[in-house]
């Protein structure tokens, strides 16, 4: 939860870092090359602080559900799909990765009041963590 809230935190710093962009550029001298050293600021630290969100979402994700765990049971999974259909498979990675994700998740979600913006951030997170550990596992 912690990490939840600093990535938040960051973005709304970018975004009101952004607004006051315009009016710092205007009341910025010229001289000492004052204007160029804030564009830099711009470039190298707010534009990328929705990196960092994306950055700190992995993380957290990879503390909540090693993807190791996640990988094991699909290792045991014989993938020769000539034997029997696709579907079964299919079913297979859905219970188990439903399984996983779904308690973890629940749980977190029901003991927080997070926006919904930062509900769905989070996951699609979990949906890219899913295809990681699928592609990783098979």
């Amino acid at each position: 939860m912690p990490r939840t809230v600093a990535a938040e935190s960051l973005l709304f710093l970018q975004s009101t870092l952004q607004l006051l962009k315009s009016y710092l550029q205007r009341v910025t001298p010229k001289q000492h090359g004052l204007t160029s050293i804030l564009n830099t600021f711009y470039i190298s630290t707010v534009d990328t602080i929705g990196d960092l969100r994306y950055l700190l979402y992995k993380e957290m994700l990879n503390r909540m559900l090693p993807a190791e765990d996640l990988i094991k049971p699909l290792l045991n999974i014989n993938w020769n799909t000539t034997k029997s259909s696709s579907n079964a498979y299919m079913y297979t990675i859905s219970n188990l990765l439903e399984k996983r994700f779904k308690s973890s998740f629940s749980h977190f979600e029901s003991k927080t009041s997070l926006p919904k913006s930062v509900s769905k951030a989070i996951w699609d997170m979990v949906v890219l963590h899913i295809y990681e550990c699928l592609v990783e596992g098979y």
